[in-house]
């Protein structure tokens, strides 16, 4: 049977198109026609419009993909225009230079802003004065060799999550921004690419820093032992800590203060206890492990694996306790023969 015709439903009159909303369920009210093709820019703003009367929205998110066929400028614009706050901005397509400046501008106070595309000039450069200064709880730049540590200290750091990749800072760099983070700052996660260096220590340089050797955040199961002068803790003038190391074979600067300088280790019941719950709540649950319940860590400081040497049951009992099970029922295997033995001899 052909799918009946194509009806312009939003041409209805008022109480027509009420009456005909009432009849639909909700995946018909949602998005009442499958597309068959890209939708042009018009159709994309009727449907807008028609999400936010329906479900009387505040807020909307909005990700370009590399194969976004929608004038980014236009449609942002026009969001805004609607008093929609943009929640998420999500943008992998290619821009140019005047582009790029403008999703920085409009989206500074995105709740999650992450900018996977590139400017398209080699030499793209953005003055501290013309950079906004961002408010997000999550931001993410993939390219920004444009960026300088003044950059950093003017217009990032009141964001509580920052991802800076193919940055080319220097270690005296992020020296500066450490001592501005000592100073006061909102940031609680930071990974910044920096240029390739042979003393990760001058990071900490001229500040109170604590070599750390050991420690795990809430994702982790296993204590990370980090290399010789690869991992300090800081703290800044509110008391706040926080770790910066020096991830295995990555030639970046890590900051978290979600960490935990504990190194016993979780048993295997307990870890996946604690992380089915924190995977069904969407949040991060402390959880407390008994005494009884965690398992010996041995150190070896000569071990070049990153990570403390465990064992989540004692080898030699289970053998002896696998071992005198076997002579039991061995010894019940020879009763049994020789019992059937003398049953055929009588």
């Amino acid at each position: 049977m052909d799918d009946p015709p194509f009806f312009p439903l939003l041409r209805l009159p008022f109480l027509a198109y009420i009456n005909v909303i009432r009849l639909m369920n909700n995946r018909e009210q949602i998005w009442p026609q499958i597309p068959q093709s890209y939708p042009s820019m018009d159709s994309i703003k009727e449907m807008i419009k028609y999400l936010k009367y329906i479900f009387n929205l505040d807020d909307i998110r909005l990700y370009f993909m590399k194969d976004n066929l929608v004038n980014v400028r236009e449609l942002i614009r026009f969001v805004k225009g609607k008093h929609l706050k943009i929640q998420h901005l999500f943008c992998e397509n290619d821009s140019s230079d005047e582009l790029y400046v403008f999703l920085m501008k409009e989206c500074s106070d995105c709740l999650k802003f992450c900018l996977l595309s590139s400017p398209a000039s080699d030499y793209f450069q953005l003055d501290v004065t013309d950079c906004p200064k961002f408010n997000s709880e999550d931001i993410t730049i993939t390219n920004s060799k444009w960026m300088t540590v003044k950059h950093l200290e003017e217009c990032f750091m009141n964001c509580k999550t920052l991802w800076l990749k193919d940055s080319l800072f220097t270690p005296e760099d992020l020296n500066s921004f450490l001592k501005r983070w000592i100073q006061g700052s909102k940031i609680d996660s930071a990974s910044i690419d920096l240029k390739k260096t042979s003393n990760f220590r001058s990071i900490v340089q001229g500040m109170t820093a604590i070599p750390i050797r050991g420690a795990q955040n809430e994702y982790s199961r296993f204590p990370h032992k980090f290399g010789n002068g690869h991992c300090f803790l800081i703290k800044n003038l509110s008391g706040k800590e926080a770790l910066v190391y020096k991830p295995n074979q990555i030639d970046c600067m890590t900051l978290t203060t979600d960490f935990s300088l504990d190194t016993t280790i979780e048993s295997r019941e307990e870890f996946k206890k604690r992380d089915n719950l924190r995977r069904s709540s969407g949040s991060y649950i402390n959880y407390q492990v008994d005494d009884d319940e965690k398992t010996d860590v041995e150190s070896d400081e000569d071990s070049d694996d990153g990570y403390f040497n465990y064992q989540d049951t004692p080898v030699e009992e289970d053998s002896e306790v696998d071992g005198s099970e076997d002579e039991e029922s061995e010894e019940e295997d020879t009763d049994q023969d020789t019992d059937g033995e003398s049953d055929n001899d009588e």
